[in-house]
């Protein structure tokens, strides 16, 4: 992933203490996509594809819905024992 060395430094910061979330914002085509797929890894960015209304993968125009969000967290929660 080519990335602005600014926004690398942020993303780096970000790794090493990866907050509960995070919003990613900017102009389309950017890269956002691409973004949050490398910082929630392999296994979490199987989850995480933009849909159109018609649930639909849509990685240009889509949303990701509360209810991948919901998979998201359901996924990644720690299990206390």
């Amino acid at each position: 992933m080519l990335v602005h060395a600014t926004s690398q430094k942020q993303l780096d910061m970000i790794m090493r203490d990866m907050p509960q979330s995070l919003l990613l914002s900017g102009k389309r085509g950017v890269g956002l996509y691409t973004i949050a797929r490398n910082l929630a890894g392999r296994r979490l960015a199987a989850e995480i594809r933009p849909q159109n209304a018609k649930e639909q993968t849509d990685n240009e125009n889509g949303t990701i819905s509360v209810e991948m969000i919901r998979v998201l967290y359901s996924t990644t929660r720690a299990k206390h024992t």
